[in-house]
């Protein structure tokens, strides 16, 4: 606080330190990342994860190649609905993708990561950074800067408009991220 602030005749220092101490817990994105990661919890305990990694191989689990498109493509179905990416990618999809390269004998902080494991973990990173570039909705950053551009400059995008603008560069980026980032890695 400043010297002013705590000049003042009826102003309490520790009331306002726990106030404002607590304020993080009033945003709504705090508590859909924190649910998010209790969701990722449920996932580990009851092997609800391996189980839709499984489910993957079994549809997509031909090459490696299609592995990467499969979670690329996880991550741009949920990121119209939930709008942290964060959230996302920590809480539903890398709980899935974590239980794939062991499948394949890929295994973290071991020679045999860069079999499977690391392209496919890589692949949520590039999924994640299409997604939350793709919808307004795919990041808590995305909101805000509407909000920001609504209030400044006037101007009001809606979520279709935000979703056709980069539809195009979406559209190639899913085509081909996975296929560069596979030749690359």
């Amino acid at each position: 606080f400043s010297a002013q602030d705590l000049a003042e005749p009826g102003f309490k220092a520790d009331k306002e330190a726990l106030k404002w101490g607590l304020a993080g817990f009033s945003s709504t994105t705090v508590w859909l990342v924190f649910g998010a990661f209790i969701f990722a919890l449920g996932y580990e305990a009851t092997g609800l994860g391996r189980r839709i990694a499984l489910f993957m191989v079994k549809f997509m689990g031909k090459r490696t190649l299609t592995l990467g498109y499969a979670v690329v493509i996880i991550d741009i179905l949920l990121a119209p609905f939930t709008p942290s990416n964060t959230a996302r990618t920590g809480g539903t999809v890398f709980p899935v993708v974590k239980n794939l390269p062991p499948l394949f004998d890929s295994f973290p902080n071991d020679p045999s990561s860069r079999r499977i494991g690391g392209y496919l973990m890589w692949m949520m990173v590039v999924g994640t950074s299409i997604s939350s570039s793709m919808f307004v909705t795919g990041a808590a950053p995305n909101v805000l800067g509407v909000e920001f551009v609504g209030e400044i400059a006037g101007v009001n995008i809606s979520w279709m408009q935000w979703f056709l603008a980069f539809l195009p560069v979406g559209l190639m980026l899913l085509i081909i991220a996975p296929l560069i980032s596979y030749y690359l890695y």
